[in-house]
Formats: C-alpha cells, structure tokens, sequence
C-alpha cells in the first residue's frame, strides 16, 4: 500500500511542477535558461563535477522559485488586501529566489566563462 501512496505523491508533485511551467513566468524563464545552459554544456563536455554544480544550481533555483510561488498563492488566499505583514513575507521569499539565482549565475559563470573565453580566443 505505501508504494502506492509514494506514486501518488510522485502525481502530485509532477502536477505541480507543470502549473508551475504553465503559470510562472519567472519559473518559464528559468526553465529555458536551464534547458539553454544544458545544452552549452553538452556542447562544452562539462566534466562530472560541473555538471553536479549545474544540476545543483538549476534544482536550488527551481525549489526556490516553486517556495515563493506557494508563499505567495497562500499570502493571497489569507487577504486580498496589500497589507504590510503579508507583503514583507512576499518580498522576502522573493528575495530568497534572488539570492539562489545569484548563486546560480555566478556558478554558471565560473564554469561557462573560461570555456567561452578559450573558445573566443582559439577563434582569433
């Protein structure tokens, strides 16, 4: 019974991940920077290491856009009203999306940069 109940869970959360998809325009735009940054690196043949920083970067980017979509699905379901309780709550999950992107970016630059550059300079 318990493997059933797991595959549900596995259901529900693949319902969620597509919402998100559908929904979100920041998760669509991470979305295709993950699809984009994939396929740079096939193209660049990342090593086993930067790929485990890769897929690391997009899931904390991924997580941490679907955190601030449910904060900010209930902020909205407990009052329609701006109140500044609320909107703190709001802005700093928000924030924390902010902060893994970073994360992600300077990640994304550490590993993709010396490569586009060697390939740059290999041009000239």
């Amino acid at each position: 019974m318990q493997i059933f109940k797991m595959l549900k869970s596995f259901t529900y959360a693949r319902q969620g991940f597509v919402k998100l998809l559908r929904s979100e325009n920041n998760f669509q735009f991470h979305f295709l920077a993950a699809i984009l940054v994939t396929v740079a690196g096939l193209y660049f043949r990342l090593t086993a290491l930067e790929w485990l920083a890769v897929f690391t970067a997009i899931a904390l980017v991924f997580s941490a856009e679907a955190f601030n979509t449910a904060i900010e699905k209930l902020a909205d379901r407990i009052s329609t009203e701006r109140e500044e309780a609320l909107a703190d709550i709001k802005d700093v999950a928000a924030a924390g999306v902010l902060i893994v992107a970073i994360l992600a970016l300077v990640i994304g630059l550490s590993i993709f940069g010396p490569k586009v550059f060697q390939l740059i300079m290999n041009k000239s």
